[in-house]
């Protein structure tokens, strides 16, 4: 599910959305090589039982937005131009690993 080019692609819109809200030129391409890393490795942990999706959009999409907003923020505070693998690490700290599938603690 999460080790597909579609995947890759559905990051890199989430991530340039986010950039262009908070007036950055963009992300470091290693953010989604990263994302993907993660996404894959929990899944793959969490095993068949956990539920993707709830609805409407689906589960990892919202949490992807939601990481990139705060990426987005860290960089734009930091008076940087590009989204770094650094803040996305933090922005999944930093929301607690309620981000499924981006967290490895939970």
């Amino acid at each position: 599910m999460f080790n597909t080019e579609e995947f890759r692609t559905s990051l890199g819109n989430i991530l340039s959305v986010a950039a262009t809200a908070h007036g950055l030129q963009g992300y470091d391409n290693d953010v989604i090589d990263e994302l993907q890393k993660i996404a894959i490795e929990v899944s793959a942990s969490d095993g068949p039982d956990i539920e993707a999706s709830s609805g409407g959009q689906p589960q990892e999409f919202r949490s992807a937005e939601a990481i990139a907003q705060y990426a987005a923020r860290l960089a734009a505070g930091e008076r940087r131009r590009y989204i770094l693998v650094r803040d996305v690490l933090t922005a999944i700290a930093e929301k607690h690993c309620t981000v499924w599938p981006f967290c490895k603690e939970r």
